[in-house]
């Protein structure tokens, strides 16, 4: 079975009391999977490790291809204009097949001669999304990527996803809008006391949503 994310017994050290464990986590091309979480229960720092921003206490983790990331946090100032912004850092030329535009997708052809830093927080986020879908990454691992985007951006950049999954990309997010994460993701988990655990969002009532955003102490 061809995987492009392949998580085995990882550890990872959050503080001196509390380690996420993740046992086992395949992500196939063509696969979008989302997490779920309360604030603190350590998605970011589990999307950061397996982009390679964290190192690992133990445990094997592989991702083929190359990695777009995206976190929800804006740069500082940034006096690149928005089509070069678009060209910084590219992953792989994209195949011939696809014919996803994302400068027309996110509407951002009005804005391409203006700096990023002269943008809307909206704005901002909008471009740095569209940068990863031009340069045709393998793999994209997004944290917390509605930060930012009104309800219709939302529904632009879950087509986006969708599109993007069907050309064989991987995707792995980590969202607090399980509404979202059901329209667009193909399966999902909850990080619930530093455990990765599969969940199916469509059958669970409001007290099993409940416990996954429950205080955490790390």
């Amino acid at each position: 079975m061809m995987t492009n994310i392949n998580i085995q017994n990882l550890s990872i050290k959050l503080s001196r009391k509390a380690t996420i464990e993740i046992e086992n986590l395949i992500i196939k091309p063509g696969t979008i999977v989302g997490i779920l979480g309360a604030n603190g229960s350590g998605k970011t720092t589990l999307l950061k490790t397996i982009a390679g921003h964290v190192t690992p206490s133990s445990g094997i983790r592989i991702v083929s291809g190359s990695i777009g990331w995206k976190g929800p946090r804006l740069p500082g100032y940034c006096p690149f204009l928005v089509d070069e912004v678009l060209a910084l850092h590219p992953g792989r030329k994209a195949p011939e097949f696809v014919t996803f535009d994302p400068i027309a997708h996110f509407d951002l052809g009005h804005l391409l001669k203006r700096s990023l830093s002269n943008l809307s927080t909206g704005e901002q986020h909008r471009s740095l999304l569209a940068r990863l879908f031009c340069n045709y990454y393998d793999n994209l691992i997004l944290d917390e990527p509605l930060t930012g985007l009104d309800p219709y951006q939302q529904f632009q950049l879950g087509t986006a996803l969708v599109q993007y999954k069907a050309y064989g990309g991987t995707v792995l997010l980590a969202s607090h809008s399980p509404d979202w994460v059901t329209l667009v993701c193909d399966s999902t988990y909850a990080l619930i006391n530093h455990r990765l655990r599969p969940i199916d969002l469509a059958n669970m009532s409001p007290n099993d949503i409940r416990g996954i955003y429950a205080p955490h102490t790390i």
